[in-house]
């Protein structure tokens, strides 16, 4: 009694009934060869293959006409952990700390629906399911690739499109309804799995190359689920590229073996799924700690560094310059007349005025540059490895951008700054090095003030210009 008959890339597999035993058949272009018997045979839905028909049991209620397969344990099981692994992903989609998290965490939701539709498929084996799991998982590493180059803002919930993750799923599965009558399984399999190798692969590179988080172990954790996600895609592959012409007498002699080893592509995508999970979610722990860390050394008000960390700064930059003998400026910045602007615009038009020169001074200066604020309405700039030309173009550039700031109501005019530049002659200590060039920018501010302010000093141009007449200076601030 023929049971059923399984083809695929040309090749042709018999079942037979005889005696309580099952024979295996297996040849091409219709020639069998001779039975090979087996006390079990479990058949399986490999890629590749489809079943002509199924056993034709007195009771089968579907007559001649073809039904899809039960589904089997190990898609279940698989089925049953990713859904955890997505309500795992709701659920740390707000941190408890306030902190917002729905980029990544809607990114994973997707990344464990695709596991869900991907173990779905590996039991009925329908088209449209490989389809839109294949869109789904590709739309939600994009997603994870996204919030590696834009990270969440953490104060506050904000808009973004993982919010609506029923909607790209909905469109993910309709689109994948249309396309599963036009395109070839195979191919939507090879499609689907390459471009899901191509995002991780980006995805791997922008890890690589962010400084932001080369502490911590969240990166190291997304690294390694973007490994295992790499080679359960390799394992989809293989498995995509089986040929029937050596599988049936192989799964004839060690079924359990291959049976198994045709479930580790979709149990190492889980792994990379639950890796991914918890790397995002330590890399968002990590970058609250940052910044409240920064928080912690900044002015609340203006946002740049305050007086102590900005000294901090400085005896760095002060040794290493002691060290290796590098340049190092020092730009000290104060607001022309802001007592004025306080005394008749009130004290919050002075915290705005503050607040716009602090936000330019960040905009003009160079990324290796440091801006604090010293004290009222005094800043300071430090640079590395800066000549004395050099910071002056900057202070030059600041006052020119200063001064297209209207002053607030009912004062005319608009704000301007004076700056004094200095630049580090000696060495030795480091806390006499940061004080040294701190006074001898200083001191250029209080000549630029007399010389009817806004405007740019040079402490090299000062050598030969007698004390008394600098000191005499500071009254004019």
């Amino acid at each position: 009694m023929i049971v059923a008959t399984l083809t695929g890339s040309g090749a042709h597999v018999r079942l037979v009934q005889q005696n309580c035993q099952i024979l295996l058949f297996g040849g091409k272009n219709g020639r069998f060869t001779a039975p090979l018997s087996v006390e079990s045979l479990a058949i399986r839905d490999w890629p590749g293959h489809r079943r002509d028909c199924m056993p034709q049991a007195a009771s089968q209620p579907y007559g001649d006409a073809e039904m899809p397969s039960d589904m089997d344990s190990p898609s279940f099981a698989a089925i049953v952990l990713f859904a955890g692994l997505t309500g795992i992903a709701m659920a740390l989609r707000a941190g408890a700390d306030g902190s917002d998290r729905t980029a990544w965490a809607g990114a994973n939701v997707l990344a464990s629906l695709s596991g869900m539709l991907l173990a779905l498929n590996a039991s009925w084996d329908v088209t449209a399911l490989a389809v839109a799991g294949h869109m789904v998982g590709v739309v939600g590493q994009l997603g994870l690739l996204q919030s590696l180059r834009r990270p969440q803002p953490v104060d506050g919930p904000q808009a973004h499109w993982s919010q609506n993750v029923p909607a790209v799923a909905m469109v993910s599965i309709g689109l994948a309804a249309m396309l599963a009558a036009h395109l070839d399984a195979a191919l939507i399999a090879l499609l689907g799995h390459g471009a899901t190798v191509a995002v991780v692969c980006v995805t791997t590179d922008t890890l690589l190359r962010d400084r932001r988080r080369a502490t911590g172990m969240g990166r190291p954790l997304a690294l390694m689920a973007c490994l295992i996600q790499l080679t359960a895609q390799a394992g989809f592959l293989v498995m995509l590229g089986w040929r029937w012409e050596d599988g049936p007498l192989l799964l004839s002699m060690v079924p359990a073996a291959i049976q198994w080893l045709g479930c580790m592509p979709v149990l190492l995508l889980l792994m990379a799924t639950f890796a991914s999970i918890a790397a995002f979610a330590l890399m968002a722990i990590e970058d609250r700690a940052a910044l409240d860390m920064a928080r912690a050394r900044l002015d609340p008000l203006t946002g740049v560094l305050h007086r102590g960390a900005l000294d901090k700064h400085a005896l760095r930059m002060a040794a290493a310059h002691a060290h290796l003998a590098k340049p190092l400026a020092c730009l000290v910045i104060d607001i022309d007349h802001f007592k004025r602007v306080n005394d008749n615009a009130g004290h919050r038009a002075g915290d705005m005025v503050l607040q716009a020169v602090a936000r330019i001074l960040r905009d003009t200066v160079r990324t290796i540059d440091v801006v604090g604020r010293y004290g009222g309405e005094e800043f300071c700039v430090l640079c590395p490895r800066t000549t004395m030309e050099e910071a002056a173009a900057i202070a030059k550039r600041v006052v020119e951008r200063v001064c297209t700031l209207p002053l607030p109501a009912p004062l005319p005019g608009h704000v301007s700054v004076s700056i004094g530049v200095a630049t580090v002659n000696t060495t030795g200590d480091a806390r006499r090095v940061w004080d040294t060039l701190f006074e001898a920018a200083d001191r250029a501010l209080y000549v630029s003030k007399r010389a009817g302010r806004n405007g740019v000093v040079r402490a090299d141009a000062l050598l030969m210009q007698p004390h008394t007449t600098l000191a005499s200076a500071a009254g004019e601030r």
